[in-house]
């Protein structure tokens, strides 16, 4: 008898998380009938209310509605549907987690939100047709390199690429690297582990999804971080448009409506002069690299450098090498 109270106990909290919000609360009367049908427990009203003392008692995020019947629901939901809405549209767009493993994060996702609500979130998804990672061991991969991370530890693996066939190949014949893993930074739509490669060294950063199979926590210790290494300059460096031994004031002018992407690309606080009702110019501090190039090309026009001259030269030298001709 003590084991059936109990049982069922752990059983009428489980229904309520899973079956119930404020949105969807459920009567007395209906949690006797699934108790009975799903778990072959049979209870009564009186049996049931001293549960749900207990539940509360206890602290569990049960609540009551008090009407003409009293119905019961689960409150503890750690996000809001708007925020599970944003976390799943994240998983759904990413390219570094695979197809089967987005639609099983989503479905998990999901869960933890009501049962209407948790449907309404799943039939909006979109997973098929996008780009997305074909490496199952990208998640894997990410959990080593955390936990090398938190106990100070090497790791080592081969790292891919692609042939002309869209075959993947390993990296320097297949030679495994040897790196300190720092830091696992997400950046556009890829994982990277940044840390000290010591064969060459240097801190790089590798791409999550193409270290080949598995990651391979080593018993050897972390390398300590060099003295003058700075993260948030290197990501800069990296994954931005500036290098502080290379990056200078760019002028620019704009057609009006470029604003939206100067502001999404340097913030608010960007430097901007109004020219007329058509143009502003702005000045940007950045490296004058490729990346920042192909931003510039990307709007046709509508965004233009003016100087200094070094930076035209240099958007001028990357678009007649795109435009040359290759040799026969």
């Amino acid at each position: 008898m003590e084991n059936v109270t109990r049982l069922r106990l752990l059983y009428l909290y489980r229904i309520l998380k899973e079956c119930t919000d404020e949105k969807h609360p459920l009567p007395v009367s209906e949690l006797i009938s699934i108790l009975e049908k799903q778990y072959g427990i049979k209870t009564d009203r009186n049996a049931l209310a001293r549960d749900f003392n207990t539940l509360v008692d206890a602290s569990y995020p049960i609540e009551i509605k008090r009407e003409a019947k009293n119905l019961y629901y689960y409150t503890g939901r750690v996000f809001e549907d708007a925020e599970l809405k944003i976390l799943i549209d994240a998983v759904a767009s990413s390219k570094f987690i695979p197809e089967e493993e987005s639609r099983s994060l989503i479905t998990r996702l999901a869960g933890m939100t009501g049962p209407e609500e948790s449907r309404k979130l799943c039939s909006h998804v979109c997973v098929v047709g996008r780009v997305k990672s074909q490496n199952y061991c990208a998640l894997e991969n990410a959990e080593v390199i955390n936990q090398a991370i938190e106990e100070k530890r090497q790791i080592s693996f081969q790292y891919s690429d692609y042939n002309t066939d869209k075959k993947r190949v390993l990296r320097h014949d297949g030679q495994f690297y040897f790196v300190s893993p720092y830091t696992l930074v997400w950046d556009g739509d890829y994982y990277y582990v940044i840390g000290f490669n010591e064969d060459k060294m240097a801190v790089e950063n590798f791409r999550v999804d193409r270290i080949w199979k598995h990651c391979v926590m080593l018993e050897e210790e972390s390398s300590a971080v060099p003295d003058d290494f700075k993260l948030s300059d290197y990501m800069k460096q990296t994954f931005q448009m500036f290098s502080a031994d290379r990056s200078m004031y760019v002028d620019l002018i704009c057609k009006r409506e470029m604003m939206k992407f100067l502001i999404d690309k340097f913030g608010e606080s960007v430097e901007t002069t109004k020219i007329d009702e058509e143009n502003f110019s702005a000045r940007v501090y950045v490296n004058l690299s490729p990346t920042f190039y192909r931003w510039i090309f990307g709007f046709r026009g509508d965004i233009r450098i003016t100087g200094p001259q070094k930076a035209l030269d240099g958007y001028h030298a990357m678009t007649r090498r795109a435009f040359a001709v290759p040799d026969a």
